[in-house]
């Protein structure tokens, strides 16, 4: 419902769509009773998948097929995929400049120049006082009579 009434039904969306769609060979080497896990539920459902599938492909919209691989399973009994660097590499570089775009970002130059640890240090006192400070409230005679003790020249 989503892809149909978020991205098929609005044109205007179709530059804001990028559909990934797995190679479904992995699920050969799934234990039989978790591939239902990863199935559709019926042949109802297997059918609407293909056909979204082919409308996705029919608008004409991004489709990147990804490989990955039946990794085991995890300590909860769920099914562990692996193989999924490319594919994670692939979203970051098309994620990335699409953010960009639409918060009309600049790139930002790579910085080169070492931090000072005592520098970067100091700004997060600086940052934590300016916080507090907003929500301070003071009292003025005591105030100056702190000022005044830590002021004075006598030696404590």
């Amino acid at each position: 419902m989503e892809i149909l009434y978020g991205v098929l039904n609005d044109p205007e969306m179709h530059d804001h769509a990028f559909f990934r769609f797995r190679d479904p060979a992995f699920i050969d080497d799934v234990p039989p009773l978790k591939r239902i896990d990863m199935q559709a539920e019926d042949a109802a459902s297997a059918e609407k998948l293909v056909r979204l599938k082919q409308a996705i492909r029919d608008a004409r919209l991004p489709v990147v097929s990804y490989a990955c691989n039946f990794g085991g399973l995890k300590t909860n009994g769920d099914v562990q995929l692996t193989g999924l660097d490319e594919f994670g590499r692939q979203i970051a570089e098309w994620l990335g400049p699409a953010i960009k775009a639409k918060l009309e970002l600049q790139e930002q130059p790579a910085a080169t120049a070492e931090t000072d640890p005592l520098a970067e240090e100091a700004d997060y006192h600086e940052r934590f006082m300016e916080s507090r400070l907003r929500v301070y409230v003071g009292r003025e005679q005591i105030n100056d009579a702190l000022t005044a003790f830590v002021e004075r020249e006598e030696a404590v």
